[in-house]
C-alpha cells in the first residue's frame, strides 16, 4: 500500500470509475440519493470498494392455505406490493424468496433472479 491510502464516498459523478468493481452498472439500478459508495483509494487508484443502498425489500410472503393457487388473488396482492414500493422507489425492488411459487411469481412480474446470496449483517 501506498503512503496515501485514503477512504471515502464516492460521488455520483465519479460512479463511471467503478467499471474495475462488481458494481460496473449502478447507475442503471440505482438513484444517487439511494447509494453511498465507500472506496479506498491508493493515489488516487480504487483498489476496494463497498456499496450501501436504501432499498425497498419485498418480504414475508403469506397466503392462507385455503386461497393458495388464486391466481386473482395473488396478482392483487402484488399490485399493492408494487404500489407501496413506489412511495419510495418508482423503478425496482428486492424481493427474496423461498419457495418455487414465490420464484414463479416474481419471474412473471419480470423480476430477475440475482446471482448472489443474502445476508443480515448487524450494524
Amino acid at each position: 500500500m501506498g503512503s496515501r491510502v485514503i477512504t471515502r464516498i464516492l460521488a455520483p459523478e465519479e460512479w463511471h470509475r467503478l467499471g474495475v468493481t462488481q458494481m460496473e452498472n449502478l447507475g442503471l439500478a440505482c438513484r444517487p440519493e439511494d447509494a453511498q459508495i465507500v472506496v479506498v483509494e491508493d493515489e488516487g487508484r480504487i483498489v476496494a470498494g463497498l456499496g450501501a443502498f436504501r432499498v425497498c425489500h419485498l418480504e414475508g410472503l403469506w397466503i392462507d392455505p385455503e386461497y393458495r393457487g388464486n391466481a386473482g388473488l395473488a396478482r392483487k396482492l402484488m399490485k399493492g406490493a408494487v404500489s407501496a414500493v413506489r412511495k419510495w422507489n418508482d423503478e425496482w425492488a428486492y424481493g427474496a424468496s423461498g419457495t418455487d411459487h414465490m420464484n414463479d411469481i416474481m419471474q412473471r412480474m419480470g423480476g430477475v433472479k440475482m446471482p448472489v446470496e443474502t445476508f443480515v449483517i448487524p450494524v
